[in-house]
């Protein structure tokens, strides 16, 4: 895992951004690759990115950031993967998209690498090192059927959750009152795909919420959202 001519350790993360497939991915691994940072690793960012400003999102890590070519995908985008990491001497790789199939999985497999993957659906045979699930409903046994090698460590759970360090400087839980009063409504950086629209046309029939939204300055739905705000 050590470039030639330097005994920092170095990772790669291969990850995707864009409105159609949100900011989640590319921001969790900022954090994680912030983390290894501070810890003595070089961490170099391999992007497949649209309309996102990687001078923003990576702050701290844009001269290690690289665009990576949108036309690329499947076995020929696992190949690019392993030939960067192969440039920069890294023998350790982090993965967080939704293209990460077996037949991706497996040319990472035959390069050497050991990686890490996010995963959060579980429909796929499952070959790397470390597999992380953070959602509350990830289960056990159906990431146990898909691992297909021995010594895979699954790290199921909420417990696992990439949080920035503001997120766990919180204190004692604030009273609620037994009767909600003030709503938020937000479904993350990217396209909401309507979400947003669904939950207000449903919660007008109540009208007893104040209610504040939080969107994503790329996501295509806000123009809608801001003119049914105009209307009700």
């Amino acid at each position: 895992m050590k470039q030639k001519g330097s005994d920092r350790p170095r990772v790669v993360i291969r990850a995707d951004a864009s409105p159609s497939v949100g900011f989640g991915h590319l921001r969790r691994c900022a954090t994680l690759g912030g983390k290894l940072s501070e810890s003595g690793v070089a961490v170099h960012f391999l992007i497949k990115a649209q309309n996102v400003d990687l001078s923003v999102e990576l702050n701290g890590f844009a001269e290690a950031s690289v665009l990576f070519d949108p036309e690329l995908d499947g076995e020929a985008d696992a190949a690019r993967t392993v030939e960067y990491c192969q440039c920069v001497g890294a023998e350790r790789l982090i993965v967080d998209h939704y293209n990460a199939d077996e037949a991706y999985q497996r040319v990472l497999l035959n390069a050497g690498l050991r990686w890490l993957q996010f995963d959060g659906a579980a429909s796929f045979p499952l070959w790397a090192d470390w597999i992380v699930s953070m959602s509350p409903a990830a289960d056990v046994e159906r990431y146990n059927r898909l691992q297909r090698r021995p010594h895979t460590r699954m790290m199921l759970g909420p417990r696992y959750a990439i949080l920035r360090d503001e997120f766990l400087q919180w204190g004692r839980p604030r009273p609620t009152p037994p009767q909600a009063q003030r709503l938020l409504l937000t479904f993350g950086g990217g396209d909401d795909r309507g979400a947003c629209l669904a939950c207000l046309d449903a919660l007008r029939q109540v009208d007893i919420f104040e209610i504040t939204i939080l969107s994503g300055g790329r996501n295509p739905q806000v123009s809608a959202i801001q003119a049914w705000m105009k209307q009700n």
